[in-house]
């Protein structure tokens, strides 16, 4: 159908003379908290714990918890991030807060250690046995050493150097070397004995991880406005606007707890752009995948260890672990087995259909119990932790060489934004209690600020980067807040 030509001519003219947009109206707030993970959730709480009682938490998701993810399968609810509390520390030393906030809520734990093991193939337990201890003992060589370096502002060396220094080298043909490897390093990405008691505690109980850090934080919780994806941030040393797909919020100041991977990615623009010595700081962090995967069997043919360790023939880290969920104090008959993969094979995991992976595994464990009934599994879940955009990874972890000022860097505010998260932890990055105490630490440092209207806050940062970081550097101006047997860290 053609309009007439008088119509034609209207309908712009009606056009040039409609009233402007009205620009959108943003909630006012004194703090906009970023992200509702155990940093964001843990800032709320320490704000109003600190009479600092305006403030507003936005949630890309539709849930609370971030990589606390809690996730129900087959009847039960899993851990698709945190699993483990590690270290739940002693009664006369630094108590893991994670801890403590399960034991709060009453939750089930299972004491776990990685001696608790069964290896596979049966015809090679002897050479794998032996790799385990090889591998194990270098480690522990590797750890004291680090510690020289660091107390001896000596130049920082990779792991992998500090192994072969300690007769560790795994060769890349042999099948028990490479599981060895992989056991004392990426399964873990192990930290030096100091930060932990010698026991870990396994979260598994069907009210979720998630609920210990929601049973703590709930006074805070209808302060949260879930299915807020944030895409920019407008800022300046007089406040912020940040603007989500749901409208916008003008705040005295932002806490900015996302990952390090969704910075990294750049999917939240900053106007103006991150100054270069933050933006350096952003980039110099590497993070992990780290992917369970959930599979549910018709029947519980596996070993009742707490661990399955397979040696794969060909290819470093293919399902190299696996842990019952059907074992004594955990979900007894529930026929449910975990498989984890790391970096590449995980990302692999990730990209190829379930069914694939399913196979895979299925045809593994045939191999492993050759001379068992071995079904086939019924159901798989597993993250996309490399795909999802409020994620972009597990957990962050140091490149090799990397310094402590350069972690202050990412650690430290621009202008009125400033940053918490596991990542921004130098004591303890990658781990629960990492985000808690960076969550707890900045809400403490912006209470004050905020109550007297004091603008210009600011925390320590480095414009120039010398490398080695001097040991006397190592205090709470830049992060380090335990320090156990004369070293940082508990």
């Amino acid at each position: 159908m053609r309009l007439a030509p008088a119509a034609a001519v209207a309908l712009p003219v009606l056009a040039a003379h409609a009233a402007p947009l009205a620009e959108p109206v943003c909630e006012n707030t004194d703090v906009v908290i970023l992200g509702a993970g155990v940093a964001g959730l843990t800032a709320a709480q320490t704000l109003q714990d600190n009479g600092v009682n305006n403030f507003l938490v936005l949630e890309a998701r539709g849930e609370t918890g971030g990589r606390l993810y809690s996730h129900e399968f087959a009847g039960h609810t899993v851990e698709l991030g945190a699993n483990w509390v590690h270290g739940p520390g002693k009664a006369d030393g630094n108590i893991n807060p994670m801890w403590t906030m399960v034991q709060k809520a009453n939750l089930n734990t299972v004491e776990t250690n990685n001696e608790e093991h069964v290896l596979y193939p049966a015809d090679n337990v002897k050479n794998i046995a032996a790799a385990l201890e090889a591998a194990g003992n270098a480690t522990d060589k590797v750890f004291v050493d680090a510690i020289n370096l660091l107390q001896n502002n000596l130049e920082d060396r990779t792991y992998r150097a500090g192994q072969r220094l300690y007769g560790w080298d795994p060769r890349k043909t042999d099948p028990a070397e490479q599981l060895a490897d992989w056991w004392y390093w990426d399964w873990g990405a192990a930290s030096p004995p100091e930060m932990h008691s010698e026991e870990d505690r396994f979260v598994c109980d069907e009210p979720g991880f998630v609920s210990a850090l929601r049973n703590t934080v709930s006074s805070v919780l209808d302060r949260v406005r879930v299915n807020n994806k944030v895409t920019s941030i407008k800022h300046d040393l007089s406040g912020v606007t940040v603007t989500s797909n749901n409208g916008c919020v003008n705040a005295k100041y932002a806490i900015v707890t996302f990952s390090l991977g969704v910075l990294q990615k750049g999917d939240v623009k900053f106007d103006p752009p991150l100054p270069d010595w933050k933006a350096q700081g952003i980039a110099g962090f590497e993070m992990a995948t780290y992917t369970k995967i959930f599979l549910k069997f018709p029947t519980s043919f596996w070993d009742k260890e707490k661990f399955i360790l397979w040696a794969d023939p060909h290819v470093r880290g293919n399902y190299p672990v696996f842990q019952p969920l059907d074992l004594d104090g955990l979900y007894e008959g529930s026929n449910i087995l975990v498989a984890t993969v790391t970096g590449e094979r995980a990302y692999r995991v990730e990209s190829q259909d379930p069914e694939v992976t399913k196979q895979e595994i299925y045809d593994i464990l045939r191999k492993m119990y050759f001379d068992r009934d071995v079904t086939y599994p019924e159901d798989i879940y597993f993250a996309n932790w490399s795909k999802w955009d409020w994620a972009y990874g597990s957990y962050s972890y140091w490149p090799a060489s990397t310094s402590l000022q350069e972690h202050q860097n990412l650690r430290a505010n621009v202008d009125s934004v400033f940053f918490a998260g596991e990542a921004t932890s130098q004591e303890f990055f990658g781990y629960l209690h990492g985000a808690y105490y960076e969550g707890k630490h900045v809400a403490e440092f912006l209470a004050p600020c905020i109550k007297v209207n004091q603008a210009g806050c600011t925390e320590k940062k480095y414009d120039v980067l010398t490398g080695v970081t001097p040991y006397d550097l190592y205090n709470p101006d830049n992060g380090w807040y335990i320090k156990g047997n004369g070293v940082p860290g508990n």
